[in-house]
Parts: C-alpha cells; sequence; structure tokens
C-alpha cells in the first residue's frame, strides 16, 4: 500500500518535526523543507498529497510557492493548509488554501481537517 505524501514547508524546526513525527504516527511518508527556493525545486518534481505552507518563509514569500501550486494541474489534488502563528498573518492568502493552522494547535487542527483523531 502507498503511503499518503505530505510536505512541510516551513523554517520552524520545532513545530515541523512535531508535525511530521505526528503525521507519520498515522501512516504519512513526510517530508520537510525550510525555504521557499526548496519549496519550489520539490513542488517541479513531486506530488503531494497533503502541503502543510507557512506564511513566514524565509527567500521567497508563501503567496509564491500557493501560485506554483495553483498553477501546476498535478498538484491539483493537493490539500493544501497555511501554518501561522497569528491568523491575521494568514489572512490575505488564505483564500488560496483549504485552510490555516496555528502553529501552537496545528497537530489537533490538523486532525480535526483530515478526519484524524488526535
Amino acid at each position: 500500500m502507498i503511503k499518503p505524501y505530505a510536505l512541510l514547508i516551513d523554517a520552524e524546526h520545532e513545530s515541523a518535526n512535531a508535525l511530521a513525527s505526528s503525521l507519520e504516527e498515522r501512516g504519512f511518508q513526510t517530508q520537510r523543507v525550510t525555504t521557499g527556493h526548496e519549496a519550489q525545486a520539490r513542488l517541479s518534481f513531486t506530488n503531494p498529497d497533503l502541503i502543510l505552507l507557512a506564511v513566514d518563509l524565509p527567500t521567497l514569500p508563501a503567496a509564491v510557492i500557493l501560485r506554483q501550486i495553483h498553477g501546476q494541474p498535478r498538484l491539483a489534488h493537493a490539500r493544501v493548509f497555511l501554518l501561522a502563528d497569528d491568523p491575521e498573518a494568514a489572512a490575505p492568502l488564505a483564500a488560496h488554501a483549504e485552510g490555516v493552522l496555528l502553529r501552537h494547535s496545528a497537530r489537533a487542527d490538523l486532525y480535526a481537517h483530515l478526519w484524524i483523531d488526535a
């Protein structure tokens, strides 16, 4: 059986590692990148089922990554969630994602969105 693939795009190591561990425990294959440029490269040749995208990326704005995701038909199936410390920081991009997850409660919020028990 093929595991669903989650791409975590976040420079905040602690929260990204916690999310990756939780997703792996629930059967996901995960990969983590820490910059917008790394995300662009990874998205050019992978097909994630789930993308967790931090709104405060270094080197490249999250809006650019969102345009890349939505501009590639092969990524149309991917569920995209924004990661933020403050919901207001994600507000300008929220319409381009399935939801916004606050870093301090991201795991529980993600499970609610994915219908997975926390």
